[in-house]
C-alpha cells in the first residue's frame, strides 16, 4: 500500500473525531510537505533513516517557507509526528508489519533539536517601552487592537474575531469565545476557541474602557445603525493576520521598539501580571491556559515576592474607606449614561453631548 491511498484511508477515519479546522492543518501539512517526497512510496519503504534525511533537510533550509525562511524545529516535529501517526495508524490496521522498533525511532526523530537555532528567550516590553512603541500608532483601530492585546493578554486569533457583542462597556468586560484561524482553502475563519479554558471573560481597566468606548461611538457613527455583530477590529470583514503582521512590524520600525513578535504581546501582559501580583492562578485564568504550568513559564527571576500583593490590597482597602460611598455615586452616574451610550439611539451630536458630560463627571468627580 502506498502512503497516499493510507492518508485517504486515515482522513476517512478521523472525520468524525476532528473539527473541521484540524483536518485541514492535517491535510495542508501533509500536501505541503510530506505527499511529493513519501506519498507514491509503498510503506515498507518508509524507514526511519528515510524520515530522517527528510527531517534534516528541512533543518538544513533545503526546503523553505513562502518567506523564504528556515522552518522551525516545532513545526518541522509536527511533520515528522504526523509521519509517525500514519506508521502507527497502519500497523493498528494490519496494513503493513512494522516493527515496535521502528516506531521508537520515529519517536527519537521528534526529539531532534536544531543545533543552530535555539529557541532563543521570548523578547518582551515593559510598560515604558510599550508606551513608547504605541505613540508611534497613528490609527484608532490598531490602538485598540494592541492596547487589548497588551493590556488583557489575548491570542492574536482571539482578538481579530472579537464582536462588539463580546465588549460590555458598562461592566468593563471582554468575553472570548471563539478565535479566528486560517485555513488553506478557506481563507481566514471564525472558530472555536484553542481549548475549553480558553472560554473566558476578563475585566479591562478603566483607561481601556473609555478608549473602547470612544472607538465604539466613532464605528456608531460611520456606520449609523447597530454595529453589535460588527468585528471590532474591521466591521463587516475582520482584519487579516497578514495585514495585522504588516502594520506590527511598520509601526515596530517606526518606533524602533526591540524586535518583538506580535505574541510577545501575550508573554508581556503575563509578565507584567506577575511582577504586580504574582498570583499564578488567576494570571492563568486570564490567559485561558489549561493548567499554571503554562503560565509559570512566564515567571522569570523577576518575580515579586507576596508581600508586595499584601501592601497593595492594604493599600486598595484604606483608599476605599474614604471614598466608598462617593465612589458609589460616580459609578451608577457613570453606569447609566454608557447604558445610554451603547444602548440608546441618539445622533452624533446627541451622543457627543453625553460622552461630554460622562467626561466631566469622572474628571471633576
Amino acid at each position: 500500500m502506498r502512503l497516499n491511498d493510507l492518508f485517504e484511508k486515515y482522513l476517512d477515519d478521523i472525520d468524525l473525531t476532528h473539527q473541521d479546522t484540524t483536518i485541514d492543518s492535517i491535510k495542508y501539512r501533509y500536501n505541503s510537505h510530506i505527499k511529493n517526497i513519501f506519498g507514491e512510496m509503498e510503506l515498507t519503504q518508509i524507514t526511519y533513516i528515510e524520515i530522517k534525511k527528510f527531517q534534516k533537510m528541512l533543518l538544513d533550509g533545503k526546503d523553505r517557507n513562502s518567506d523564504n525562511k528556515k522552518y522551525s524545529v516545532s513545526y518541522i516535529n509536527l511533520l515528522v509526528k504526523l509521519l509517525k501517526r500514519l506508521m502507527k495508524y497502519a500497523i493498528l490496521m494490519n496494513y503493513v508489519n512494522f516493527n515496535t522498533e521502528e516506531c521508537r525511532g520515529l519517536e527519537a526523530v521528534r526529539d531532534i533539536v536544531d543545533k543552530n537555532n535555539f529557541i532563543s528567550k521570548q523578547i518582551t516590553w515593559n510598560l515604558s517601552e510599550y508606551n513608547n512603541f504605541i505613540s508611534y500608532v497613528d490609527d484608532e483601530v490598531y490602538r485598540n487592537l494592541f492596547d487589548i492585546l497588551y493590556f488583557c493578554g489575548l491570542r492574536k486569533g482571539e482578538v481579530l474575531s472579537l464582536r462588539w457583542d463580546n465588549i460590555d462597556l458598562i461592566e468593563g468586560t471582554i468575553t472570548i469565545d471563539s478565535s479566528a484561524s486560517k485555513i488553506v482553502g478557506r481563507g481566514q475563519v471564525v472558530k472555536a476557541p484553542k481549548t475549553k479554558n480558553s472560554y473566558r471573560t476578563i475585566y479591562i481597566h478603566e483607561t481601556l474602557k473609555k478608549e473602547l468606548l470612544n472607538y465604539y461611538i466613532s464605528e456608531k457613527i460611520k456606520y449609523n445603525y447597530n454595529i453589535k455583530n460588527h468585528f471590532v477590529f474591521g466591521g463587516i470583514k475582520m482584519i487579516s493576520f497578514s495585514t495585522l503582521d504588516r502594520r506590527f512590524k511598520r509601526y515596530k520600525e517606526k518606533s524602533k521598539a526591540s524586535d518583538m513578535n506580535l505574541h510577545g504581546f501575550r508573554h508581556s501582559h503575563a509578565t507584567m501580571l506577575l511582577e504586580l501580583t504574582n498570583d499564578i492562578y488567576n494570571v492563568s485564568k486570564r490567559l485561558g491556559h489549561d493548567n499554571m504550568e503554562t503560565t509559570e513559564i512566564y515567571l522569570h527571576s523577576n518575580s515579586k515576592a507576596q508581600k508586595d500583593l499584601s501592601d497593595r490590597i492594604e493599600d486598595e482597602i484604606q483608599r476605599n474607606i474614604t471614598t466608598n460611598s462617593f465612589k458609589t455615586l460616580k459609578d451608577n452616574l457613570q453606569k447609566m449614561l454608557l447604558q445610554e451610550i451603547t444602548k440608546g439611539v441618539y445622533n452624533s451630536d446627541e451622543n457627543n453631548s453625553i460622552m461630554a458630560i460622562y467626561e466631566y463627571i469622572n474628571k471633576v468627580m
